[in-house]
């Protein structure tokens, strides 16, 4: 769990019934269960951080897929997104009347600037680029010449594009680093920093918490716009996943249809690499009502078990829908079984919630593996330190205890997972300290920054090795820190390994430890 509602959430879910064990599965039909006790050798994946604008991570070597955002700049006012009406699906702007400006996202990080940006833009524009860039060519194919890289350009490259036809389209826009070769789908910075990990876990780009998606009609194709509107293409995941030889981790949407997922585990099958792996996982913690699947699943949960609780009901409709879907994924890959991961997601600190998914009308025969997400926190306002440093000692001195906490949740839920003849791996993991006070939050940042990090989340990974074992999936890559938490393994793309204690820990230990090196 990313704990950004943290207290609240989880000071909720027994009071909501979400504790109690439901039914256990029927003795006439028991699973054959594991040993607990069996370490596995240890193997470290990474989410994704999402792609879109203000995104920090630069994946594709076409800039505007990753961060191409659109923003309308009307005669008198703040910029505001483009209403539908100039809208398509997939987010690129149509029937644009004539002297109307957009503004367009380029490259939103100035730690990371490349040395030119090739662009092409369709017909019927009057183009510019943000200050302190140069702009070399005409309207339709010119060159980027970025400002330089200085601790004083903390500005992105922005496009402005004024219509001068009316009404005008922005079919073609592309803007390229030149950092990649011309046959390159992602940027070689972004490849290279990711070669460490063996598992990539999509969640973020296919937009797992806010997508709408329910038929293969409405996915998200390799020619969108941009890959955010609709979230990255099956196409260019699988792409990437068999370009650094990573196991793909698959979240996809709760209420896609039958057709969805025969057709995109058919194109899994047929084009992920035969020696790798496919993670599937319905949704994103349905079980956390911070997001809008927890929502619909405790509605539809209640509607189907009035006499439960809603968290109870909630893990018993996500059951439901687990024995609807992973069938069909089993189907397609009937001739390849052992390639198949068939997840089970649920509460790391409630690891009850597991029981009631995987015993519900037998749903463990439906997965293969149990996921968790023990993120390393702590209570911030039980600390009186009154001063900043004073606090961030504290939780450092109480670090002992924390990794204690995580381990036994993990523990727990490795059980259970053994109990049914599943294996036990983490969704997310990793230094998850947030508070919703924002000075404080700001204190947590540091303490993120602080090279006893380091320390810390090498300790709870060395215990993991040791007690635990198995896949352990962090959250997430590369993303900013602030008001919200510090959830980046690095902050910025590019960010030396000195200056990022969470990623070091992290690397180092693969180097030394992760069965896949």
């Amino acid at each position: 769990m990313r704990p950004l509602l943290a207290a609240a959430v989880l000071a909720a879910v027994c009071a909501t019934g979400g504790c109690r064990n439901s039914t256990a599965y029927a003795a006439t039909d028991t699973p054959r269960a594991l040993d607990a006790s069996v370490v596995p050798p240890t193997e470290v994946g990474m989410n994704l951080s999402s792609v879109g604008p203000y995104a920090l991570a630069n994946s594709f070597a076409d800039l505007i897929k990753a961060h191409g955002g659109v923003w309308l700049v009307p005669p008198a006012g703040a910029w505001q997104f483009p209403s539908q009406d100039i809208l398509t699906p997939d987010g690129r702007p149509v029937n644009v009347p004539l002297g109307t400006k957009l503004m367009v996202e380029v490259q939103p990080d100035p730690h990371w600037q490349p040395r030119e940006i090739i662009c092409h833009v369709s017909k019927g524009w009057r183009v510019g680029v943000s200050l302190g860039n140069t702009k070399v060519g005409n309207d339709q194919d010119f060159r980027i010449v970025p400002a330089s890289n200085s601790t004083s350009n903390t500005s992105p490259i922005m496009l402005s594009l004024i219509a001068n036809s009316n009404p005008a389209s922005l079919d073609q826009l592309s803007c390229r680093a030149n950092e990649a070769g011309k046959d390159d789908l992602f940027l070689p910075q972004f490849t290279e920093n990711l070669r460490p990990f063996h598992v990539l876990r999509f969640m973020d780009w296919m937009k797992a918490n806010k997508t709408k998606t329910k038929s293969w009609s409405d996915r998200p194709t390799p020619d969108d716009f941009d890959q955010f509107t609709r979230g990255v293409a099956v196409e260019n995941m699988v792409a990437l996943a068999n370009q650094q030889q990573a196991d793909a981790w698959f979240t996809l949407p709760l209420d896609a249809d039958a057709e969805y997922h025969r057709a995109f585990a058919t194109y899994v099958r047929d084009h992920l690499k035969p020696g790798l792996k496919v993670y599937v996982e319905l949704s994103n913690e349905v079980w956390n009502t911070a997001f809008q699947q927890g929502k619909l699943a405790v509605e539809r949960g209640k509607a189907r078990y009035p006499t439960e609780s809603a968290a109870v009901a909630a893990d018993f409709y996500y059951a439901d829908r687990l024995r609807e879907v992973m069938p069909i994924w089993s189907e397609v890959f009937a001739s390849q079984p052992k390639r198949l991961v068939r997840v089970a997601a649920s509460q790391a600190a409630w690891p009850e919630r597991a029981e009631n998914i995987l015993s519900h009308e037998q749903t463990w025969k439906s997965v293969d593996m149990l996921a968790t997400a023990p993120y390393l926190n702590d209570n911030p306002f039980a600390i009186t330190a009154n001063d900043a440093q004073g606090r961030i000692d504290s939780l450092f001195a109480r670090s002992a205890g924390i990794i204690d906490e995580a381990i036994k949740h993990s523990l727990k839920s490795k059980i259970i997972a053994a109990k049914y003849g599943l294996r036990y791996g983490t969704y997310e993991g990793g230094p998850g300290y947030v508070t919703g006070q924002q000075e404080m939050q700001m204190q947590l940042n540091a303490m993120a920054r602080d090279p006893r990090m380091y320390d810390l989340y090498s300790q709870f990974l060395n215990r993991w090795q040791k007690e635990i074992g198995g896949l352990y999936v962090a959250y997430t890559f590369v993303d900013a820190y602030g008001k919200f938490g510090a959830w980046g393994h690095k902050e910025y793309d590019g960010q030396p390994l000195s200056e990022a204690p969470k990623m070091r820990a992290l690397v180092d230990f693969i180097q030394r430890s992760s069965a896949r090196k």
